[in-house]
This record gives C-alpha cells, sequence and structure tokens, in this order.
C-alpha cells in the first residue's frame, strides 16, 4: 500500500513520503464550520446512491451529531425503526475525501444499512432472534467492519484520485492499527508503538497518540 501511496503523490524516495501525504491532507483540509454541513452533503449523496443498490424502507434515516472530547473518529448508533445517529468528532482535522468515507463507512452502505436491514429481515424476512444481536467482537465482526470499509467501492467512490488516495491511505492505517493492537498484546513499550503507528500509518504526533490509545482499548482492539 506504501507504494500505491507512493505511485498516487509521485513520491520516489521513502523518506519523502509521510511530508507528502501531510501536504496532501492539508491541501484537502476542511475548515473546522464546514465539517457537519460537508457531511451531511455526503450523507445525501451516499444515501441517493446507496437506494441505487439496495431495497430500503421508506422511513430509514440518519442523524447527523458532531462531537467533541472523544478518541474516536466517528461512530454509527443504531436505534430501532431503521432510524440511526452517526457521531462525528469535529475536533479531528478532515478531509472532504475522508468525510466521503465516513458517510459510506458510517451510514450509507455501511453500518446503518446493514443494520436496518438486519431489523427489516428479522421483523419480516427468515432472520431467527438471535440474529438481530450485534456484538462487537464475534464472529460477524469482519463483516459489518468489511461492509463499511468497503463502501465506497460499493457505491463506485474509487474513481477519482481522492477517493483512489482515500481508500489506500484506509487501507494502510487500518494494517498499522491491527499490527498495533498484536504489539499491544505483546506488551511492547509505548514509545516504540507511537513510533511504529507514525511511520507505518504516515501520521503525526497527535494521531499517532489517538492510534495507540485505540488499539489499547479493549472493546476495540
Amino acid at each position: 500500500m506504501r507504494r500505491e501511496v507512493r505511485r498516487l503523490l509521485h513520491v520516489g524516495r521513502e523518506d519523502g513520503l509521510r511530508p507528502a501525504v501531510e501536504h496532501w491532507e492539508q491541501k484537502h483540509r476542511v475548515a473546522g464550520d464546514a465539517v457537519l454541513p460537508t457531511m451531511e452533503r455526503y450523507l445525501r449523496l451516499a444515501r441517493r446512491d446507496a437506494r441505487r443498490l439496495f431495497k430500503l424502507p421508506k422511513t430509514e434515516r440518519v442523524r447527523l451529531v458532531g462531537t467533541r472530547g472523544r478518541s474516536i473518529s466517528g461512530i454509527c448508533e443504531y436505534t430501532r425503526d431503521y432510524q440511526s445517529t452517526v457521531k462525528l468528532n469535529v475536533d479531528l482535522p478532515w478531509t472532504w475525501p475522508a468525510l466521503r468515507d465516513m458517510a459510506a463507512h458510517e451510514a450509507y452502505p455501511g453500518h446503518h444499512v446493514h443494520q436496518a436491514t438486519r431489523e427489516w429481515e428479522y421483523l419480516h424476512g427468515d432472520f431467527p432472534r438471535e440474529a438481530a444481536i450485534s456484538l462487537a467482537v464475534c464472529p460477524m465482526g469482519p463483516v459489518e467492519e468489511g461492509i463499511g470499509e468497503n463502501g465506497m467501492w460499493f457505491l463506485q467512490w474509487d474513481r477519482t484520485p481522492e477517493d483512489r488516495m482515500t481508500l489506500s491511505l484506509n487501507r494502510l492505517r487500518w494494517g498499522t492499527e491491527v499490527n498495533l493492537a498484536v504489539m499491544v498484546h505483546r506488551e511492547e513499550p509505548r514509545r516504540e508503538l507511537l513510533r511504529y503507528a507514525m511511520h507505518s500509518g504516515l501520521v503525526d504526533w497527535k494521531q499517532a497518540l489517538r492510534d495507540v490509545r485505540y488499539a489499547r482499548h479493549r472493546m476495540w482492539a
């Protein structure tokens, strides 16, 4: 994946990769007061495109809420009756391609669509009662996250250089997060976790701190 990121950014040397990624992200940064409106727009576009692929209940809806003081970037909280709240951490620096990915991952066709479909199948289809339960750590976990992680491909939001860059960075950084969780399990020193997070994930010090905190959270990692 590093090779793909280098190719997209036209970076010849490995030691110039992280500065090039930081420059790309700064170039595509969304102003703080524009984060929620931009996310709302991408949620509408993702919903439109997801409805071309999936038959969704007419009453399904997603409500967007900005949050502060949280370590995670965002989360979809599904309630019932095909309704979800997507909570987006507005303290973080966001690029507009990353917001497109969040709309697809957390809502359409990601977690919201998945949970709404499960509820519909439980009420009207063939799902047994236990299939309506969603656990953080269970065999369904890779399926649930896999739908979110591949959401942009489902929508065919992989055609522009910005989207391809976002998808490549996502794969690189999720792989980094998995390795960090293994390193935490081996009880490696915190300084080594931070060093690895910065180098492998191509992130700055602040993001590395968040990544290590996430990897040490037993519920998520």
